[in-house]
């Protein structure tokens, strides 16, 4: 769901995720990204494009990337990958609190 926020609000739930976990409490979240290699990464970029033109085509989501999202003086990536699946790519990113 971070996707289809601001980025001021990403930020403030990140922060607001941060300030009620305890250290090494675990975040999980999962949601299109941009894509890695041609196809992926065309259908991202496509995705974008129609996103920034008509957002209700694309239910308003949008390819982040959360790993840059994730402030290092309050995360510790623990596990950051990209899943492809019918050319949508999608990044799952697991972070413990520090």
């Amino acid at each position: 769901m971070l996707d289809l926020l601001s980025f001021a609000e990403i930020e403030r739930a990140l922060a607001s995720s941060h300030g009620v976990m305890r250290k090494g409490g675990l975040l999980c979240v999962a949601g299109l990204t941009r894509g890695n290699g041609f196809l992926p990464a065309a259908t991202s970029k496509l995705w974008a494009l129609v996103q920034r033109l008509k957002p209700s085509l694309v239910g308003g989501c949008r390819p982040i990337v959360v790993r840059d999202l994730l402030l290092a003086s309050e995360w510790r990536i623990v596990h950051d990958e990209v899943v492809v699946s019918a050319t949508v790519p999608s990044e799952v990113v697991i972070a413990a609190a520090i």
